[in-house]
């Protein structure tokens, strides 16, 4: 037996639909930061880097276009960069830890920065600072 929804049962549908897809690319900006989230490590960093095996944050430059840098967390709910701040020399960019049911491990997230969000050139070094606790890295 078929059933035919008519133009009340789609509109809820097509409206979910479209929360659902806001709430997906809602993740890739902060309040004014853009950046592109890839989970895991970058392929510039080995497994073997000391900073991997103590979960601190990394910072490297991939090209001359792009920082990309490692904030350790849960894996379901990551650090999110919230703020970069360009008024001091050294850069500062601020994460800010998930909130919800988030599973209890420690992963890396990488965040791929354009130049342009860090006042249009890569710096030699960046602050990072997740959940209040601010680390000064050198970019690689």
């Amino acid at each position: 037996m078929r059933h035919r929804l008519g133009m009340a049962a789609a509109v809820p549908v097509a409206a979910v639909l479209v929360v659902v897809l806001a709430g997906g690319l809602a993740g890739c900006t902060g309040p004014d930061v853009t950046f592109e989230k890839v989970r895991g490590l970058p392929t510039e960093v080995p497994v073997s880097d000391a900073a991997v095996s103590e979960a601190t944050p990394i910072a490297v430059a991939r090209g001359t276009d792009q920082l990309v840098v490692v904030a350790w967390g849960s894996s379901t709910c990551p650090p999110m960069p919230t703020a970069i701040s360009t008024a001091e020399p050294t850069p500062k960019i601020t994460f800010a830890s998930g909130s919800g049911t988030c599973t209890d491990d420690l992963a890396p997230t990488s965040f791929v920065f354009p130049r342009d969000e860090l006042g249009g050139q890569l710096p030699a070094k960046v602050v990072v600072v997740v959940d209040g606790t601010a680390t000064e890295l050198a970019v690689r």
